[in-house]
């Protein structure tokens, strides 16, 4: 995730040899098909996230729409951006996306007002099937699907000792260690304590 400028988004199983990319099928149809494609927050109830979605292809007031129509249904994302907005543009960009009626799971927008509610560093993309119905218009909607939580690599970076004050300490306790890390999620993190022989974990517990 990143700013004016957004990278592809890789697939969940993309590899330096083997590039993927966020892939759907639609399954039991076989026809003209609209997916659009738009940011939610990570937690449920998904609720639009101002995060927009940029690329070469489809996107649009910060979502992307194409066409599927081949024989097995499947469309794969291989120029999505995420593109950030900064916590003073939530409210104008989820203003926009009500412009365009894009709320997948009908969840309303009065969190548009209450901008520390949402977390700028995580989103899930959800995707909109619309199959093709009478007159040629796409007026079928399929249930909506979303991906897992995507991450803001500059906010969830590996976790990183810079400094620590001793490797060891004396069974019977009574010694402090003091452990620096680098931009820890406080509300994600666990210590543990373990004691192996040979390659065999004998005792465990938590800090």
């Amino acid at each position: 995730c990143e700013g004016r400028s957004a990278g592809s988004l890789p697939g969940a199983n993309s590899t330096t040899e083997n590039k993927t990319y966020p892939t759907i099928q639609v399954l039991g149809y076989r026809g003209k098909a609209v997916v659009v494609v738009s940011c939610v927050t990570k937690d449920f109830p998904y609720k639009p996230h101002p995060h927009s979605l940029v690329g070469k292809e489809g996107c649009k007031k910060g979502v992307c729409t194409l066409e599927i129509n081949n024989d097995n249904m499947i469309c794969t994302f291989s120029n999505l951006g995420v593109q950030c907005v900064k916590k003073k543009g939530i409210e104008e960009a989820l203003k926009l996306r009500e412009e365009i009626r894009v709320d997948p799971f009908h969840t309303g927008f009065a969190h548009k007002n209450q901008p520390q509610s949402i977390d700028l560093n995580a989103v899930r993309l959800c995707f909109q099937v619309f199959l093709e119905g009478q007159k040629g218009k796409f007026s079928l909607a399929l249930k909506p699907v979303v991906s897992e939580a995507i991450y803001d690599k500059k906010a969830m970076c590996e976790l990183t000792i810079c400094k620590l004050s001793d490797c060891t300490s004396p069974v019977n306790g009574g010694k402090e260690i003091i452990l620096l890390c680098d931009k820890v999620t406080k509300d994600d993190i666990q210590v543990v304590f373990y004691h192996e022989e040979e390659g065999h974990l004998i005792w465990e517990g938590t800090g």
